[in-house]
């Protein structure tokens, strides 16, 4: 990683934030029409650059703000996506036919979970990611390669260094790769959400011609996102936030029921780090995205001033220390200790110390 940010365009940040809002105001829509239409094709190549742009086109369509003329675009877009989400789900059930004949019944985890379950519709992805925990992570490697799929370049430099996935995975007829799982995450996202948990929590899905999965339930699902996102790309450590993934939060989070959302936060509520983390994306969705913070969901005023620290940092550019986040990670984590009244001061010292371990790099 470098040490410095690449620089967002507040402009084009901000029109994002309103476009995918949670909870649309019809009376700002003409203001926002306007703006879209002067930043039009940079909103777009932006919207594109992040791969959002699906999800964009879809509520650009659904509240009619598109410039004049411009549905066509935004309806290819959409298009585009659904077809790239056909030609994947078909490469998923040949997966996991093949699977289920060598006895191995797949987790499904990430963007995976969208393609077998079909929504939301306008999530875009890159590859395929299903967990085959040891001792069949390797046969279940050989299995795929055995349906005419190779190691991609980039998996020959991947498969060197990575403790959590095979070497990913390519075939000419699937847009993008497979990454078959040892564990839920890397090294230092596994700790948080051990594959263990997920084998015993991830409940049997499928259907005649496609097969039989494991699926996380979506409380887990979501957590498991978050996780993948905040620590397993060290997002903590460089005081960064995917937009991608923040908005699949919180739309994540806005489709929870009640029990869901007592569900995520009670096991988030396992670790202060977890607890953090989930306050900062929380605020963030808020603030961002207008998600509604329904209980037992709330946040810190501390995780909102991280959240737009983080924002300002990437519209400024400026070169950034090596890690600027490691004094924010652990100010949040230690925040969500001191407001845990159910531990006494022997308990506090040791999440403390629970905090600062778990930014060292941890390995299996």
């Amino acid at each position: 990683m470098t040490d410095e940010t690449v620089r967002l365009d507040a402009t084009l940040v901000s029109l994002l934030g309103r476009c995918l809002t949670l909870r649309p105001d019809a009376a700002g829509d003409d203001a926002l029409r306007c703006e879209l239409e002067r930043h039009w094709d940079r909103f777009l190549a932006f919207c594109d650059d992040l791969r959002l742009s699906p999800a964009v086109a879809e509520r650009i369509i659904k509240r009619s703000i598109a410039p004049p003329g411009q549905g066509p675009r935004l309806a290819g877009r959409i298009a585009a996506n659904l077809a790239r989400r056909r030609i994947m789900a078909e490469r998923l059930s040949e997966l996991v036919l093949a699977f289920n004949a060598a006895g191995i019944e797949p987790i499904l985890i990430k963007g995976a979970i969208s393609l077998w379950t079909g929504t939301p519709g306008w999530r875009s992805l890159r590859d395929i990611d299903v967990v085959v925990p040891p001792p069949d992570t390797q046969r279940a490697q050989a299995l795929t390669m055995g349906l005419g799929y190779r190691i991609a370049p980039a998996g020959e430099v991947q498969g060197a260094r990575s403790r959590h996935h095979m070497p990913e995975l390519e075939r000419d007829d699937l847009p993008g790769w497979i990454e078959i799982h040892a564990h839920a995450g890397n090294y230092n996202a596994e700790p948080f959400l051990p594959v263990s948990e997920l084998i015993r929590e991830s409940v049997p899905a499928g259907e005649p011609g496609r097969g039989r999965v494991r699926i996380p339930p979506p409380y887990l699902a979501t957590l498991h996102a978050l996780i993948h996102h905040h620590v397993g790309h060290s997002a903590d450590r460089h005081g960064k936030l995917d937009l991608k993934g923040l908005y699949e939060f919180a739309a994540a989070v806005h489709d929870l029921d009640r029990t869901g959302r007592e569900s995520l936060v009670g096991r988030a509520s396992r670790h202060p780090r977890l607890v953090a983390a989930l306050d900062l994306w929380t605020a963030a969705a808020a603030d961002f995205y207008d998600l509604a913070i329904e209980p037992p969901f709330t946040f810190e005023p501390l995780a909102l001033a991280r959240w737009r620290t983080i924002r300002e940092r990437s519209e400024s550019g400026e070169p950034l220390p090596a890690y600027p986040g490691y004094r924010e990670e652990i100010a949040l984590g230690f925040r969500a200790i001191a407001r845990n009244r159910s531990r006494g001061t022997l308990g506090r010292t040791v999440d403390r110390a629970r905090v600062i371990g778990s930014l060292l790099p941890k390995l299996y």
